[in-house]
């Protein structure tokens, strides 16, 4: 939870780009990055996530410790700032490079991972669990699940640290719980909703 809310003040954008960043810390390291659950008692800024991700560029360290600001006006004023402080800058491309992404991208989505992690394996598999609740809930909560995975899917990395897993091919291989997704799609975390 976002100081300000602790401090009876209202929910704002502010207060959704720190759980925005409460998530990536989350997601990237497997911790969450305060200890204390109590506001007073905790650390002003976490650790950084590379300190725990080896590996991670050190641009996530930025935009997560950024998100986490404890005063609202020293955060990202958007998820769209979050995303673009995390593409990654163009590289030129050779034919040869060129060639073999072409060649991986024909391949069907489970052998494409496959001969991905084959040159650079992922450190995470995430998979993003269908909705569990009321029907009338589970549909606007399933669209919002796939952006957001489409969202995740497409921030780019300078390294391969995460994988993610949509809703689409879990349902497609009828998984629903984390144990599923772990046997089936080899995931090394999962996210469920309810």
């Amino acid at each position: 939870m976002a100081p300000e809310l602790w401090q009876g003040q209202g929910a704002s954008k502010a207060s959704d780009i720190y759980a925005l960043g409460v998530i990536l810390y989350e997601i990237i390291t497997g911790r969450l990055p305060f200890a204390s659950k109590s506001l007073e008692s905790r650390e002003i800024r976490p650790a950084n996530p590379s300190t725990l991700a080896k590996g991670l560029d050190p641009r996530w360290d930025g935009v997560i410790q950024d998100c986490l600001a404890e005063a609202p006006d020293a955060r990202p004023t958007d998820a769209n700032q979050v995303i673009a402080r995390l593409e990654k800058r163009p590289w030129r491309k050779t034919p040869l490079v060129l060639a073999l992404i072409l060649a991986i991208a024909g391949l069907t989505p489970p052998i494409r991972e496959r001969v991905i992690d084959l040159f650079q394996p992922a450190n995470m598999r995430l998979a993003i669990l269908p909705m569990q609740g009321p029907p009338e809930a589970t549909v606007i909560g399933e669209g919002a699940l796939q952006d957001v995975s489409d969202r995740i899917r497409h921030i780019p990395s300078a390294r391969r640290t995460l994988v993610l897993i949509s809703p689409a091919e879990e349902l497609r291989n009828a998984v629903r719980t984390p144990e599923q997704a772990n046997k089936v799609l080899h995931a090394t975390h999962a996210l469920q909703t309810q």
